[in-house]
Parts: structure tokens; sequence; C-alpha cells
């Protein structure tokens, strides 16, 4: 993959604080490395395999602002960062303005990060947003769930799709409250109308409150009830007016809120009944499912980089030009059913060698236990490939797909 020209390595040893070490950290940890930063990872699971790259690890919570800003205060970090995670994103706007480190405000942290707090700033400023029922303990009137409309439950306060479900009736409300409340960090949930239509994703830059960067990714996601991504497919098939109207959502809410510069990951629906983009969740950081590394694939541009660089004060410059965009897609590997897991191991070692497989990784080894995929706890592994255009992408990862045959026994 190439890197964009930010200029030379760092020489110095400026310290990075790096909120999370799962998987989805592991991008931002190795560019921190690569350009010589010194590297401290936070997160309450010891065995998370970010720990063993940084040059220091804490064993806590990232959501406890006080642990975490004493932590960085002892450190005398240069910088703080919370890539593909939201509930730790209040930390990382705390502790960078206490200290006077590149982030943004706290409050528009918060704001972005809780689910009934998000929808209460599009209904203020005037945008599309389903209708919401909030409230940690009520019981929804039964004539909310009709023939025409489902709804979906989810954490006020959580991240890779823990805790949400599509919702038909009482009855199924009633079966996944307590797993939602489960998930919800302050244990509040919200109810909002689902809205079915076009799925997708937009990662972008910001610099002066306007988008100057801009990739629409297509989402898959998990089979009903649950909504967690299985993948992103590009260049986008969504119309060029529904983009620009996305993206003017999306200024009003960062002039509102003074968000000025740095990356941002945001998921959005178009409704297939009116048309209307709605936008889902919005939050100021690197977007999870392995989002940087396909945008790196498709285009050479390292968002990574950049990120981290923005975060210990480093000014970067973006392409004058949107770089061009190789057809590319990005699978999340998992099952359906629990059991022990098995896949076509000969096809996987075919595919992984095609000259249109930019890689191949399955994490979990023939009949070790395995959990559905329902959520971004249970992916196996992803596979990335290209395509001559969008058509082929789509046929191609299609069959891969089927012919590695991931299953459970």
């Amino acid at each position: 993959m190439l890197g964009i020209l930010l200029g030379g390595l760092f020489v110095n040893k400026k310290k990075l604080m790096v909120l999370g070490a799962s998987l989805y950290q592991l991008d931002a940890i190795r560019s921190a490395l690569r350009l010589g930063l010194q590297v401290i990872t936070l997160d309450n699971r010891p065995e998370n395999p970010g720990h063993a790259l940084g040059h220091k690890c804490y064993n806590v919570d990232t959501t406890d602002h006080e642990a975490v800003l004493t932590i960085a205060l002892r450190e005398k970090i240069n910088g703080i960062i919370a890539p593909a995670t939201d509930v730790a994103l209040p930390t990382a706007a705390r502790v960078a303005q206490a200290m006077g480190l590149p982030g943004f405000d706290f409050t528009a942290a918060t704001i972005l990060c809780h689910k009934g707090a998000f929808r209460k700033l599009q209904k203020e400023l005037n945008l599309p947003r389903p209708r919401v029922i909030e409230n940690a303990d009520f019981t929804p009137p039964e004539k909310v769930f009709t023939a025409a409309h489902s709804w979906i439950i989810k954490p006020t306060r959580s991240s890779g799709s823990k805790g949400v479900f599509i919702l038909d009736s009482l009855v199924q409300y009633h079966e996944c409250l307590a797993q939602s409340r489960a998930f919800s960090i302050d244990d509040e949930i919200v109810l909002e109308e689902y809205i079915p239509g076009f799925q997708g994703t937009l990662e972008g830059v910001l610099e002066n409150h306007k988008v100057k960067l801009a990739f629409f990714l297509d989402r898959q996601t998990a089979a009903p009830p649950y909504v967690a991504t299985r993948g992103h497919h590009l260049p986008t098939r969504l119309a060029a007016d529904q983009q620009a109207e996305i993206i003017s959502q999306l200024k009003k809410i960062f002039l509102h809120l003074d968000i000025r510069e740095g990356v941002f990951d945001a998921d959005f629906v178009v409704s297939s009944e009116n048309q209307q983009a709605y936008l889902i969740e919005l939050a100021p950081r690197l977007g999870g499912n392995s989002i940087s590394s396909l945008i790196g694939y498709a285009s050479g541009f390292d968002l990574v980089e950049l990120a981290v660089r923005q975060a210990v004060g480093q000014k970067v410059s973006l392409p004058l030009k949107p770089p061009l965009i190789k057809p590319t897609a990005v699978s999340l590997l998992g099952v359906t059913r629990a059991g022990r897991f098995v896949y076509n191991e000969e096809y996987a070692a075919q595919l992984g060698a095609q000259d249109d497989v930019c890689r191949l990784q399955i994490e979990a080894p023939t009949l070790s236990p395995v959990a559905a995929f329902i959520d971004g706890r249970h992916r196996l592994g992803e596979l990335f490939m290209q395509a001559p255009s969008r058509d082929l992408l789509d046929a191609h990862v299609a069959e891969a797909l089927s012919r590695l045959a991931l299953d459970t026994v």
C-alpha cells in the first residue's frame, strides 16, 4: 500500500496514547511505531494484541476519564487517539481538552457518542432522523409495532453493533431488552424506527469545518434481526445528489459542534421508500471494520497515518484531487450459527494466492468453537479483493465467499 506524502518521519520521541488495543486499533499502533512515536496503549483486556506492540501498556477501562487523564498527565503524552471505538471518544476528548492537545470538544464527543443525544441534535438542526422512543425502563405501546414498520433497539452508548436488534413485535422487544441493556455503558437503550434501504458508510477528512476528502462505501450487513457490518465495497453505487445531501447534513453538524478538522466516520441509510438520506451514526474518529485498510488498497491513501500525525499536532496536507479508486471490497468473515468452525481450506489456499486478492486472513483454527457473527466481536477473519469493475468485484466476492464455505459442525 502506498502512503501519502506528508513529510519526513518523526525523529523525536513524542508520546501517543492509543485508547484500545484490540484488533481494530492495531493499524493505528503500527502506524505510530513506523513514525517513530512512543506508543502507550490503554485497554481493560490485558490479552488484547495491541498491548504487545506498544512501548507501555495499562490495564485501564477506556471509559474511565479520570484514570486515563491521570496516566496521560504522568506520562506527559503529546497526543491521544481512539481509533475504531465510540465508547472511548469522550475520554480522548476529555484528556485532549484538559492537556491542551489536538482534539475536539468534550461536549461534542459526548453528544455524538450517545444515540439519544445525537437524535436530539438532528431534531434541533432540522435534519432527517428516524422516529425515536428513548427511556431506560419503558415498555413501548404495542401499537408502535405494525406490519408496516419495524424498529431497532440499541444501547445508547456502545460500539460494534453489540446489543442492536431489529424488532417486529412487542414480544421480540421484551426478548431483546436485557441483552441490549447489558451492552449499554449507562444502562440505557433507545428504540427507533427501522428504515429499510441502501446502507452506506462515509469515511472522510475535515479541514476548516468542511469535508475535504470523502470515501463513500457500500455497506453489507448481517441478516435480520442483526445489523453487524459484514463488509464494504467501493466505489459506491450511491447517486451523486444523495452523496451531496449526506455531506450537507454533516456540514451542519460539524459547524454546530465546532469540529474543525480530523478524520470522521459516518453510517447512513437512504430510504427505499422515499429516497431520503438519514445519518444513523457519526463519530470523529477512524472507522472500524478494516475500513482504513480497504481505502488504502483502493486508493493508496493512508488515512491512518494522517490521523496519527494529526493526533500529535503535525500539520498534514491533503491531496489536491480525490485519489483514483480501484474497485475493492473487504468482507468480514463469520458464520451464521455457533459450533465448531470448518471451511474449505484447500480453496482458501488457492484464493489467498490469486492476483485479485489483496489479503486473506482466517483467524480461527479448524474445529475451534466459534460464535455466530451477530456483532463486531465474532468475526473470524477478513478478505480483501479487487477487480476491473464494480460488477465484477461483486461477482468475484460472492463466488469467493460461497466457495470458502465458512460453517460450523
